[in-house]
């Protein structure tokens, strides 16, 4: 019965230590992207240069950073006469104006980083 108590007590203090780690290996993760808690493999047991890579992964990449906004002056945008923006959306680096007007409407696609005018998406009204 001793002996039960005292694999119960080690174990248990193990799951602390355990819990304890992750803890220090989330936080200094969170600070820096590079920190491992363990040391890197042996040379002996990494895969050698001239091995074959391995096959890509279906992943996809993260999606990247928003630009930081950077000043760039005013934007003339041309618009219809009884044109009017509907709608603005951003994806962090482009933003997209809805243009709707009485031909139809465009989608006009604008770089956040530099204030160009990428190009436009014309949505034409079907002809009755």
């Amino acid at each position: 019965m001793n002996a039960l108590k005292g694999l119960v007590i080690f174990l248990g203090i193990l799951i602390v230590i355990a819990m304890t780690a992750l803890a220090y290996a989330l936080y200094y993760k969170s600070q820096n992207p590079d920190f491992k808690l363990f040391a890197a493999s042996s040379p002996a047991t990494s895969p050698s240069p001239t091995s074959p890579a391995s096959p890509p992964s279906a992943i996809p990449p993260p999606p990247l950073p928003p630009l930081a906004a950077k000043s760039f002056g005013d934007i003339n945008l041309r618009l219809p006469r009884d044109g009017e923006v509907k709608q603005m959306t951003s994806d962090g680096r482009r933003l997209f104006l809805h243009v709707d007007g009485p031909d139809g409407g465009r989608v006009v696609v604008i770089d956040l980083a530099n204030g160009s005018v990428l190009g436009n998406i014309h949505l034409n009204r079907a002809q009755p």
